[in-house]
């Protein structure tokens, strides 16, 4: 029996289930009922987030111990919730760790740009506090940018502009400008114009010609897979930009930049295209099948279409009349007129597949309906135009064979040994045998196997 409980908050009655436990109360039971709480808690703690926060913390701090110990017998399960979890709410946690990277990365900018202003002691870094400074980055920022326009830089203005500072003294690649202008003009993918300067880097910036490099350094800069590394650099072989040199073992192989760009070649997108013929082969055709093309015209087909419905149409609906006749109380015959026509349409497209697919004369197909609708099995069966189509071939077969009727033997004279050229005399057919017990054993002499007399009293 279920029992019922109002609760004190919405004033609604509930079943007992949807209370929360309490043993403070007198039943068990608290006096709010789940749906109020959860809507109460949900409030108070986008309220007090520092507070719940602060509370979850310290309870987790002072039963660290229980925590470990349920996650170790409870591994399992845990492990199946958090999969599902994600499999559910996978863009939701992209999006957190999204949000988290982009934090991160104005944390860093941040610290950096505080760093400098510290060692400057610009009056932004002691006037304002941590967040103030924050909010006013942008504004700040802009200012700073304006300023160096107008050829008013500053120490400050300086150590925000330049993050990063390169230059020749720390390294520098030394390449003509005719490579360069060759390079632009070349037309190339991104994949494949990295990979180039990649080996231009590898190898003019260290002073040599050519040097040794693995794929695995290539997909690293390229951020992408050692296959497509392997492709890039066949392309840029099979085009007389880059030459390749495989080491004796065939594991490592040496790069070289080929600077001679007139050697390039450009990929032609038609090389490998077959260009078709815009006039196709002409066939010499027959005085027939020029007959036949002439006839298959657009208007003859229609014509011939729309005369196969219309006798289709007519012995569809001599198949409703005839299932009707036969049947007085088939469900075909509540249904009104608007029905039986829109019954006759659909049975009307397998009737005209049966006489143009099939190319049956409609005047069979007119008999076999006939047929089979007084016929005592096939009347039953053949209810639809589609049944009479799939059934067709067995229909024409029985209607086509010559019954033989069947001789019925008397009572008084038995006919069915005839074949043997002798009349039925009650024996077997092969004579008559000899008489046999149960276990089927000849029985020579009947009296043998009586019990034998009793003895006479003298």
């Amino acid at each position: 029996m279920n029992v019922l409980k109002i609760c004190s908050k919405c004033g609604i009655e509930k079943d007992i289930e949807n209370f929360c436990k309490n043993k403070k109360t007198k039943d068990g039971f608290g006096v709010w009922c789940r749906d109020c709480y959860c809507a109460y808690f949900r409030t108070w703690q986008k309220e007090n987030q520092a507070q719940h926060r602060a509370h979850s913390r310290k309870y987790y701090q002072t039963h660290k111990a229980e925590y470990k110990a349920y996650r170790q017998v409870h591994r399992e399960r845990i492990i199946t919730y958090q999969k599902a979890y994600r499999k559910f709410n996978g863009e939701y946690l992209n999006a957190v760790r999204r949000l988290k990277r982009k934090r991160e990365k104005a944390k860093a900018a941040w610290a950096k740009i505080e760093c400098r202003l510290k060692t400057v002691n610009h009056p932004a870094y002691g006037e304002f506090s941590h967040l103030q400074r924050r909010k006013m980055l942008p504004k700040f920022l802009k200012e700073m940018k304006r300023l160096c326009r107008r050829g008013r830089s500053t120490k400050t203005d300086r150590c925000l502009n330049d993050m990063a500072n390169p230059q020749c003294e720390r390294g520098y690649t030394k390449i003509a400008n005719e490579i360069m202008e060759a390079l632009i003009r070349m037309e190339m993918s991104g994949q494949e114009l990295r990979t180039t300067l990649l080996v231009i880097r590898k190898t003019y910036g260290f002073r040599k010609k050519e040097d040794y490099i693995s794929l695995s350094q290539i997909a690293q800069f390229l951020k992408t897979s050692k296959v497509r590394c392997s492709q890039i650099i066949n392309k840029l072989q099979a085009r007389g930009i880059l030459t390749v040199k495989e080491n004796i073992n065939g594991l490592v192989k040496k790069y070289m930049f080929n600077k001679d760009f007139e050697q390039w070649r450009t990929v032609n997108e038609n090389i490998n295209r077959i260009e078709k013929t815009k006039e196709p082969l002409r066939k010499n055709l027959t005085t027939k099948e020029k007959e036949i093309k002439e006839n298959n015209t657009k208007e003859n087909i229609l014509s011939k279409a729309s005369k196969t419905f219309d006798i289709a149409l007519k012995l569809s609906q001599l198949l409703l009349e005839e299932i009707l006749k036969n049947n007085n109380s088939s469900r075909l015959s509540k249904k009104s007129e608007k029905e039986h026509r829109q019954i006759c349409l659909t049975w009307s497209r397998d009737v005209d597949k049966l006489l143009r697919v099939d190319r049956q004369e409609p005047s069979i197909v007119e008999e076999v309906i006939r047929w089979s609708a007084n016929h005592g099995f096939w009347g039953t069966n053949i209810l639809s135009g589609r049944k009479l189509r799939e059934k067709w071939d067995t229909l024409v077969v029985q209607k086509n064979r010559v019954s033989i009727p069947l001789q019925r033997a008397s009572k008084n004279s038995d006919d069915r040994f005839s074949f043997l050229g002798r009349k039925q005399t009650g024996d077997n057919v092969f004579g008559q045998q000899p008489g046999r017990d149960a276990a089927g054993r000849i029985l020579q002499n009947a009296n043998d196997f009586l019990p034998p007399p009793p003895p006479k009293k003298n």
